[in-house]
């Protein structure tokens, strides 16, 4: 048989939506009150894999940078790590000292063997 006619009782959802279409698409402003309508209400999905950074934070009305420190927390304790040791080999000798005995010796030590 080369033809089936198609099964009209149980249609396929269409394919979700990607972020590429989402950023590109030429829809005017009523078709994009009805694309926004349908996915609202659940005819039309996202495909939120395919989301960029950008569109999430926009979507969520958030901030790019406390979304990467989120996303990743090693690479902001590296840049305060340096930028507390930058601050500290800046000072002299004397006020490195006055720091130590300020915070207190035993801290210091225990953060020093922590690290190691």
């Amino acid at each position: 048989m080369l033809y089936s006619p198609p099964n009209l009782e149980n249609p396929t959802s269409p394919p979700p939506l990607t972020g590429r279409y989402l950023a590109h698409n030429r829809l005017d402003a009523r078709a994009r009150a009805r694309l926004a309508a349908d996915i609202v209400n659940g005819r039309i999905s996202i495909d939120a894999s395919s989301l960029t950074v950008g569109q999430v934070v926009r979507l969520c009305r958030s901030n790019k940078g406390y979304v990467n420190e989120l996303r990743f927390p090693d690479r902001v304790k590296r840049r305060q790590q340096k930028k507390l040791e930058r601050i500290f080999n800046a000072i002299g000798p004397d006020a490195q000292a006055e720091a130590c005995r300020t915070i207190g010796i035993e801290r210091v030590w225990s953060a020093l063997t922590a690290a190691l």
